[in-house]
């Protein structure tokens, strides 16, 4: 029997057929910690990146899945009974707009390719296996061959890397929970913390050496950045607030084995925020000198005297997105690289005796660690995915200044995320994964003799 119901008109169709294709833009887009409607997601893309390849890619897939659903609405009124194949449709057309959205067109738009080749030219000088470095800040003065490793179960067990991969330490804990290294000296005391927690507090422990027990210290008052010590591990520095901002901060300088202290109002050097990075401070019966280089506002370094007078900077390196810890003072120049970009590659750049010169990695990839060595003639950096989009290894490469060229890369599964670090003219340490494992590999550059 022949269906005898009318047809609707051609028009009407249309017209609802038109009304339904919008239904694609209230398809959820499913993500790691949201799941924002398509139609939202264009618009804050369109409006953040107007002119940028995945937005503009992104809305011709929704635009294409808008003309798909007008057909296929237009198609099934025509007949009541083809309103069964929306159950195959819309499964299809949420996996595919998901897939092009989420995988295919970001893979092509926001990352490079990079087939630069392993180049693993500088040999090997030893191995720690079952170790990884630790990024613990420092004093860029601090002599070369002293980076922090960590090892044993958990990676809870501290020690002190020479180049000829032998350790101090390891660090006998202090009591608490959560132990961590907050800054190291030249000299190898560090300021570190644990967690007390039936007080639920959080202690502060100074060590002299890695031999040397803990002692407790004082919780230091609020303020900016974290407290430092400094290069011979004598003096605490840190930066303080009598009161939430606007009022000033001040540096406080404080001399551990005496009473001895200093207090500068920072006023003098602009409203801001700012934190300690590193301090050479000697104090006698004439007073305190010495210098202390703090970050202002992030993205800045300045030096002081312990007076509040200016001895180097201010410095703003230019076209980098630069934070507190990703910027360094190597002598009389800097060396400073991205902290956390998103509508350009990351880079990174220096200006150093030796000359000036920048480095742009591949785009999809961050910087995870960077490191001069102390002659001021190579960098070394790591980098590692800034998507969840596969196909990107991690490389640690290194680059003979000013010029900038390339001389070793070794690559790594994803997710290495390896530090870095100078630990002797020419002499690289860094950690290597091969996915599951992790080891400390240190590497000479070959006009440099092995330091074994």
């Amino acid at each position: 029997m022949s269906d005898a119901r009318p047809r609707p008109s051609r028009r009407w169709r249309s017209g609802f057929a038109l009304l339904a294709s919008f239904l694609v833009y209230l398809l959820p887009l499913p993500g790691p910690h949201a799941a924002p409607l398509l139609g939202a997601w264009l618009v804050g893309a369109l409006a953040r990146e107007p002119g940028a390849s995945l937005a503009l890619a992104s809305l011709g897939v929704a635009l294409g899945a808008q003309g798909a659903t007008f057909g296929v609405a237009w198609w099934i009124l025509g007949r009541r009974v083809r309103a069964l194949v929306l159950l195959l449709y819309v499964p299809i057309l949420a996996m595919t707009t998901w897939w092009l959205t989420l995988a295919l067109i970001p893979r092509l738009t926001l990352i490079d390719r990079d087939d630069a080749p392993e180049n693993l030219s500088w040999p090997s000088a030893c191995v720690v296996p079952g170790a990884s470095l630790m990024s613990v800040p420092t004093s860029s003065r601090s002599p070369a061959g002293r980076p922090w490793i960590r090892s044993g179960p958990d990676a809870a067990s501290y020690g002190w890397l020479g180049a000829d991969c032998a350790s101090r330490g390891p660090l006998a804990p202090p009591p608490g929970t959560m132990h961590s290294l907050i800054f190291a000296s030249g000299s190898g005391a560090t300021l570190e913390t644990t967690w007390d927690v039936p007080a639920q507090r959080q202690r502060w422990w100074l060590r002299a050496s890695p031999e040397a027990d803990a002692r407790e210290l004082a919780t230091p008052a609020p303020g900016d950045g974290v407290p430092i010590l400094s290069d011979d591990g004598a003096w605490l520095i840190s930066v303080e607030r009598p009161a939430p901002p606007p009022e000033t901060p001040r540096l406080v300088l404080r001399r551990v084995e005496a009473a001895t202290s200093k207090v500068t109002d920072l006023g003098g050097l602009g409203l801001g925020a700012y934190a300690p990075l590193e301090a050479s401070i000697a104090g006698s019966d004439d007073g305190i000198s010495g210098e202390v280089l703090l970050s202002r506002n992030e993205g800045e370094l300045i030096a002081i005297d312990p007076d509040g007078r200016v001895t180097w900077g201010p410095m703003r390196p230019e076209g980098i997105a630069a934070g507190s810890r990703t910027m360094r003072r190597v002598a009389s120049g800097w060396v400073a690289w991205d902290a956390y970009v998103e509508d350009r590659a990351y880079a990174v750049s220096w200006d150093l005796p030796s000359g000036k010169g920048r480095h742009v990695v591949p785009r999809g990839r961050g910087l995870s660690s960077v490191d001069v060595d102390p002659s001021g003639r190579w960098l070394a950096l790591s980098t590692s995915t800034v998507y969840s989009l596969g196909g990107v290894h991690d490389d640690v490469v290194v680059l003979e200044l000013p010029s900038g060229a390339e001389v070793f890369r070794d690559s790594m599964p994803p997710y290495a995320r390896s530090d870095v670090a100078f630990v002797a003219p020419g002499v690289l340490a860094y950690t290597a994964w091969d996915g599951r494992t992790a080891e400390v590999r240190v590497v000479h550059a070959p006009t440099t003799a092995s330091p074994r």
